[in-house]
C-alpha cells in the first residue's frame, strides 16, 4: 500500500463516524435549548406567582345609624407585579363569626342585585325591597305581606312567592316551606302585624363585588388591574359592624400572592364618610 493512501472502506468508516458525531451534537443542542426554554417558562411562572400582588391604599365607609355595612377599598398593583384579572380575583371577608367569599361583577357601584351585595343574616322591614340577590338574576327580590291572609312572603324574582309566616297575638309563627333560597326565618310582631323579618339565606356568605377605576394607567387593560391603575372595590359586609370592632379582608388573585388587610372601627363614629384604621 502506498504511503498516504486511505482505503475506501476506511474512508466510509470515517465519514460514518463524523455523521454520527454530528447527529449526536445536534440532538444535544436541541435538548439543551428545550430544557433552557422550559426553565425560563417555569421561572417566569414562579416569578408571576411571587410578584403578582395588590397593595391596599385605604378603606372607607359611610356610617349609617352608627353601623358600618358597606365599605370602599382603594388598591393598586405592587411594583413589578403583572396585571391581575378581575374575573379570577376572589375577596374573602371575615367579621367575627361571619365569612363571605365574593366574586367580581361587572355591574354598577350601587348596593343592589345589579351591583355589589353579600348574602348574610339580615333584618328587613315588612314590606321592603331587598338589595341582596337571592337567585343571582340581577333583579330585585322583595318582602311583602298578603293583605287578605296577613302572611309574610319573600318574592324571588325568578321563581315567585315563598310563604314565610305570620303574626298572631304578638308572636311570629313560622311555617316556611322547603325551598332553595331561605334556610331560616324569624320575625317581630305588633299584635297580628309582622313588622320585621329576619332571613338566613342558604347561600350564606355568597356575593359579588364591583370595581371603579379611579385612575387608568398607561397600561390600562379592560377587565384587569394593570400597573398605574388605581381602583375602588365596593364591598357589602357579611354582617354590620359597630363601634370598636375588627374585620379582615383578603384579596386572592388566581396567580400571585394574597393581600390581607385588617381594619378596625373607631370607638366613636364620625358622621359621613370616614377612613377605617389599619392595624
Amino acid at each position: 500500500m502506498k504511503k498516504g493512501y486511505v482505503s475506501i472502506g476506511t474512508l466510509i468508516i470515517m465519514i460514518s463516524l463524523m455523521i454520527i458525531s454530528f447527529v449526536l451534537m445536534y440532538n444535544y443542542f436541541l435538548k439543551s435549548h428545550v430544557f433552557a426554554s422550559e426553565g425560563r417558562d417555569n421561572l417566569n411562572k414562579e416569578k408571576r406567582g411571587v410578584t403578582n400582588k395588590l397593595g391596599i391604599i385605604d378603606v372607607y365607609t359611610t356610617v349609617s345609624n352608627n353601623k358600618v355595612s358597606q365599605i370602599e377599598l382603594n388598591a393598586k398593583l405592587e411594583s413589578l407585579s403583572n396585571s391581575v384579572s378581575l374575573n379570577n380575583l376572589k375577596i374573602l371577608v371575615k367579621i367575627k363569626d361571619q365569612v363571605a367569599t365574593l366574586k367580581y361583577s361587572n355591574g354598577s357601584t350601587n348596593h343592589s342585585p345589579s351591583g355589589y351585595y353579600t348574602l348574610g343574616k339580615e333584618t328587613y322591614k315588612v314590606p321592603s325591597q331587598i338589595n341582596d340577590d337571592y337567585d343571582e338574576d340581577g333583579n330585585y327580590d322583595a318582602i311583602f305581606i298578603n293583605s287578605t291572609t296577613n302572611i309574610t312572603s319573600i318574592n324571588i324574582s325568578s321563581q315567585g312567592g315563598i310563604a314565610l309566616g305570620d303574626c298572631y297575638n304578638g308572636v311570629f309563627r313560622k311555617y316556611m316551606a322547603e325551598n332553595d333560597y331561605v334556610e331560616d326565618v324569624n320575625g317581630s310582631c305588633d299584635g297580628n302585624t309582622n313588622t320585621y323579618i329576619v332571613l338566613t339565606p342558604k347561600e350564606l356568605g355568597k356575593g359579588s363585588f364591583t370595581v371603579e377605576f379611579l385612575r387608568e394607567g398607561k397600561n390600562y387593560i379592560p377587565g384587569r388591574i394593570a400597573r398605574g391603575d388605581i381602583v375602588n372595590f365596593y364591598i357589602d359586609l357579611p354582617a354590620s359592624m359597630g363601634n370598636d370592632e375588627d374585620a379582615t379582608i383578603t384579596l386572592i388573585p388566581k396567580t400571585g400572592v394574597p393581600t390581607t388587610y385588617m381594619f378596625h372601627t373607631p370607638e366613636y363614629f364620625d358622621f359621613g364618610r370616614v377612613s377605617l384604621s389599619h392595624y
